[in-house]
C-alpha cells in the first residue's frame, strides 16, 4: 500500500482505492452492491454549521459519494468502474446535530454510460434529515496503476 499526499492510502487493488475526501468527512461503507450503497457518518465539530447542525454542503457530499458507489459497482470479477456526477439535487428534511447519520443510495434507471440515483440520509432514529437524486456518468474502466496515477494527481 503507497500513501499519498495529504496521507490517504492507496491500495493496489483499485476496489480498495479511498477517497481522501471521503476519509477527511469519516464516510463508512456499510454495504455495496449492484445498484446499492450504505454509508454512514459520525458527526463531528467540523460537519456542523454556525448553528451547530450537520452542513448543507457535508449532506449533498454523502449523497454524491453513495450515489456515485451505487452504480460504478463491478463485482468482484470485474475491472472497476468509476464515474462522474453530472447533476446533484437535495432538500433538507430536518437538522441533526449529534449522533451518527446513515445513507443510502439506490440507482433508480441506468443507461449504458449514464445513471440516476435516489438518496436518502437518516439519524440514528430513523428520521428523515434530507434527500435527493443525482445523475452520474460511468468512466472506461480501469487498471489499478491507471486508478492509482489519476487519485495521485
Amino acid at each position: 500500500m503507497e500513501t499519498q499526499a495529504g496521507g490517504s492510502e492507496i491500495a493496489e487493488d483499485p476496489r480498495e482505492i479511498r477517497s481522501p475526501f471521503a476519509d477527511y468527512l469519516g464516510v463508512v461503507i456499510l454495504e455495496r452492491s449492484a445498484g446499492l450503497c450504505r454509508v454512514a457518518c459520525a458527526i463531528g465539530p467540523h460537519h456542523l454549521n454556525r448553528g451547530g447542525a450537520l452542513h448543507g454542503g457535508v449532506i449533498l457530499a454523502l449523497m454524491d459519494h453513495a450515489g456515485g458507489l451505487a452504480g460504478s459497482w463491478a463485482g468482484d470479477d470485474e475491472p472497476a468502474r468509476f464515474s462522474i456526477t453530472l447533476d446533484l439535487n437535495g432538500r433538507f428534511a430536518r437538522p441533526a446535530k449529534s449522533g451518527q447519520v446513515l445513507v443510502e443510495a439506490k440507482i433508480v434507471s441506468e443507461g449504458r454510460s449514464i445513471y440516476f440515483a435516489s438518496t436518502e440520509i437518516r439519524d440514528e432514529n430513523d428520521q428523515l434529515i434530507a434527500f435527493g437524486s443525482s445523475t452520474h456518468k460511468r468512466l472506461r474502466s480501469k487498471t489499478g496503476d491507471e486508478a492509482a496515477r489519476e487519485s495521485r494527481e
